[in-house]
């Protein structure tokens, strides 16, 4: 028994060494160990947000703190799934407010996926949001956007919005649009798409509005970078 604690005590100190996982993120965080557990692991927490730590039981995995954060260590026998969220609020008393959002989930089959979202109003009448999300595919497809808006108090307002995928055998693709209106009433606009597919060819386009002028260019290649008619 005391050739076995010693043992594990060297394990985590092996483990703290070479870090399994290391979550810094200001948001909520899942970290999932897939079974079979490596011999030993470490897994550092630095977020002030929530965290859960998931693996096989019997664990031989050192979970450090190095902020204040609430951490969950979950020994599940056979863990599907786990997920962490957290939720912030706040105002000054002076018609300032403010919020945030933000989760993470995780399998043992190692797809992943995760959120963060920020809004504010104040009392000069400007206002903005903002959130991302992404997601992990355990077989390698992922996916991610972002979005952000805002007005003035002036009446100056604008928008943009970025996404693209790939695939996890292959093709990819993207979209990005901006938006923007000034206090005069003018506006302008544009948006661009990006599309590969698996066997290399590809099209790429943009549109643009400006004041009720819309003009749209786009065109298509092949795999060796010929210009094709597009379909």
């Amino acid at each position: 028994m005391y050739l076995l604690k010693i043992i594990s005590k060297l394990a985590v100190l092996a483990a703290v060494a070479i870090p399994f996982a290391d979550i810094s993120s200001a948001h909520a965080a899942v970290v999932v160990v897939p079974p079979p557990a490596p011999p030993a692991a470490t897994v550092v927490v630095r977020n002030p947000a929530p965290v859960v730590v998931a693996v096989p039981a019997p664990p031989a995995t050192a979970v450090v703190v190095r902020k204040p954060a609430p951490v969950i260590v979950s020994t599940p026998t056979h863990p599907s799934a786990v997920y962490a969220r957290t939720r912030n609020f706040s105002a000054d008393g002076n018609g300032n407010r403010s919020a945030s959002r933000s989760g993470s989930a995780g399998t043992i089959y190692g797809g992943s996926a995760h959120y963060q979202a920020n809004a504010y109003r104040n009392a000069d009448g400007s206002a903005g949001r903002s959130a991302t999300a992404s997601v992990q595919g355990a077989n390698g497809g992922r996916a991610s956007r972002t979005a952000n808006g805002y007005r003035d108090g002036a009446g100056n307002a604008g928008y943009n919005y970025n996404a693209s995928v790939e695939g996890a055998n292959g093709g990819s693709a993207s979209r990005s649009s901006n938006f923007a209106k000034t206090d005069d009433g003018s506006y302008s606009g544009s948006r661009s798409t990006e599309m590969t597919g698996r066997n290399g060819n590809s099209y790429s386009g943009s549109t643009e509005v400006s004041n009720g002028t819309l003009t749209h260019t786009g065109s298509c290649t092949n795999a060796s970078g010929e210009v094709v008619s597009c379909r």
